[in-house]
């Protein structure tokens, strides 16, 4: 089920499924920028929240675009420390890892701002991609990711 935003619209929060990866995982992918939704607030946690309790029935990766991320797309503190107690705490199980691609400086600042509260598990599953296309592509594909896939994940 997801969030009641997006059962009206659902480019809303822009957290789509993107299929099933060759080693199992669901794969998921979410780009603020492209969302509706601008200044995210503690109910748009509960949005989230309801979107990743649809992922978490099985393992999953999360993709997180940071292509196009504006001062807008950025929730406050207590919003972002909410999303990740509730990440860490819930889903550590099911969770296999969250990959930033693109990221920008607005993604690189939101990095620096969460990191103190993360945990050390937390911290090994997130990963960032580089910005050059073809070293994010190679990396990609190290994880497990189709070319086919990668390839839509950069354009």
């Amino acid at each position: 089920m997801s969030c009641n935003s997006c059962q009206k619209n659902s480019k809303y929060h822009c957290f789509q499924n993107l299929g099933i990866l060759q080693t199992g995982e669901n794969l998921f992918y979410t780009s603020p920028a492209k969302g509706l939704e601008k200044h995210p607030t503690d109910s748009c946690v509960e949005e989230y929240i309801a979107h990743m309790d649809t992922a978490a029935k099985t393992k999953w990766i999360w993709i997180l675009d940071g292509r196009g991320l504006s001062t807008e797309h950025i929730p406050g503190i207590s919003v972002m420390k909410k999303l990740v107690h509730t990440i860490q705490e819930r889903y550590q199980n099911n969770l296999i890892g969250i990959y930033i691609i693109h990221p920008n400086l607005k993604m690189k600042f939101v990095l620096n701002l969460i990191h103190p509260f993360l945990h050390e598990e937390a911290k090994k599953r997130l990963v960032v991609f580089h910005s050059n296309p073809s070293t994010m592509a190679l990396e990609l594909t190290k994880h497990g990711f189709e070319l086919e896939l990668v390839r839509k994940l950069m354009f």
